[in-house]
């Protein structure tokens, strides 16, 4: 409301200055005064600015790129103009004479291109606006879309015998160093991997992974207890695994 205010004001001012000059430069009568322009854009502008609203709602929340919101955009424009030129017309009978034709001729083509001015530039202002809205909208669901697919589980290329197999990290209960390979264990079976503990910590996730031994790294979930005492994990499975004592600051989950 506040800017619509402003705007009002500054076309008022604008309108005045405007035509306080053109009687100036026209006429050479010199009780021409800026109340008498004030008075002159009172009479011409100041019920097509009370029903300019109804432009700028029409401009705001139709999408002039339909079928519906050209349609319901031009029945506003045709209305306010309507409106407009009927007080004009009237204003022109009552006080000066005029005939309703000249009247028409005359201030009806202003109120036309003043509409319609107003009608594109707030359409235009607004599809900017939605632009920029979905291009934000696009932005953030591709962030989205990039973190889902940083975020998904990882596979890993594991050997059975000679065969080779992919499994995936939410499938690891526990790894361990087994000579030059890695013992990976599983659900449902082991595997061997060519890489060194260090390699595989880092590809897996953080939050999810934890090293408790220099030949062990076990899944957090998988871990029932740990025993300080006797420096072991007793996973969900039953099964013991070693903790070194400098691994014990990465379990604070069971302090």
């Amino acid at each position: 409301m506040g800017k619509l205010l402003l705007l009002w004001a500054t076309f008022f001012t604008f309108m005045t200055a405007y035509c306080y000059s053109y009687m100036l430069v026209i006429n050479d009568s010199p009780y021409y005064s800026w109340q008498q322009a004030l008075q002159c854009v009172i009479k011409d502008w100041l019920v097509w600015l009370a029903v300019s609203p109804w432009l700028l709602h029409a401009a705001c929340n139709q999408n002039l790129s339909t079928r519906k919101g050209r349609w319901v955009s031009l029945t506003t424009l045709a209305f306010c103009c309507l409106m407009v030129s009927s007080y004009r017309v009237l204003i022109e009978y009552l006080v000066q004479g005029y005939d309703a034709i000249s009247t028409i001729y005359i201030y009806f083509p202003r109120y036309v291109v003043a509409s319609a001015l107003t009608l594109i530039t707030c359409s235009f202002y607004m599809y900017r606006l939605r632009t920029e809205a979905q291009l934000k909208q696009f932005e953030s669901e591709l962030s989205q879309l990039q973190n889902v697919s940083t975020n998904a589980a990882q596979t890993f290329v594991v050997y059975k015998g000679q065969a080779k197999v992919i499994i995936s990290e939410l499938d690891i209960i526990c790894i361990q160093v087994s000579g030059n390979y890695l013992q990976i264990q599983t659900i449902d079976d082991n595997y061997l991997m060519r890489k060194t503990m260090k390699e595989i910590e880092q590809e897996l996730a953080a939050d999810k992974f934890v090293r408790i031994h220099r030949s062990h790294l076990v899944k957090l979930s998988a871990i029932h207890s740990i025993c300080r005492s006797t420096l072991d994990a007793k996973l969900h499975n039953q099964q013991i695994l070693p903790i070194g004592k400098k691994y014990l600051k990465s379990l604070p989950h069971f302090s």
